[in-house]
């Protein structure tokens, strides 16, 4: 367990609300699941999940040294990256497939974040984040660049910065070492 207080203090402050905004996001994807008009919800998930990850980048600079939390923000990123493509599909059969794989991602985030700062209950994001789970994030992130979704106007008019295809690699590839 930490050694600081202060640190201790702020890791329990992360967890509860990553866990509210899990929940939020569960309801979230419960709302839209199987229907295709809402996919413009989808822009809100990724909101929402950059939350996660900003406050999961941030820990890292208060004297964190766990690497799952680092991995947390990464595959929470990657997660935001699949929710404003998401939002901008024109494939039904994907988006279930999508909300599918995002409903699966919170999930394993859910059992890291339970893990995270206990002496008790390790779980690893390698071990979450098995080879057949890696592939299929790899597999459906690959697919937005078949279908041609990436860089959308609501991400233009939005000011929101997406990932190259390189830098989307290169956090699937921090996430399996």
């Amino acid at each position: 367990m930490m050694e600081d207080d202060g640190l201790k203090e702020l890791l329990d402050e992360f967890k509860k609300e990553s866990n509210s905004l899990i929940r939020e996001l569960e309801e979230l994807l419960d709302d839209i699941e199987d229907d295709f008009s809402k996919k413009d919800k989808l822009n809100n998930f990724a909101q929402i999940i950059d939350r996660i990850m900003g406050s999961a980048q941030s820990l890292s600079t208060f004297g964190f040294e766990q690497v799952e939390i680092t991995k947390l923000g990464d595959f929470a990123e990657l997660c935001k990256q699949i929710g404003y493509r998401g939002a901008n599909l024109n494939d039904e059969e994907f988006y279930n497939v999508t909300v599918a794989f995002l409903f699966d991602s919170i999930e394993s985030m859910k059992k890291l974040l339970t893990s995270i700062g206990s002496e008790t209950q390790v779980v690893k994001i390698s071990d979450l984040l098995v080879s057949t789970f890696l592939s299929r994030l790899k597999w459906i992130l690959d697919q937005f660049e078949v279908k041609k979704i990436s860089k959308t106007n609501y991400t233009k008019a939005q000011g929101i910065q997406m990932k190259s295809q390189d830098e989307i690699d290169a956090l699937l590839k921090s996430l399996s070492s």
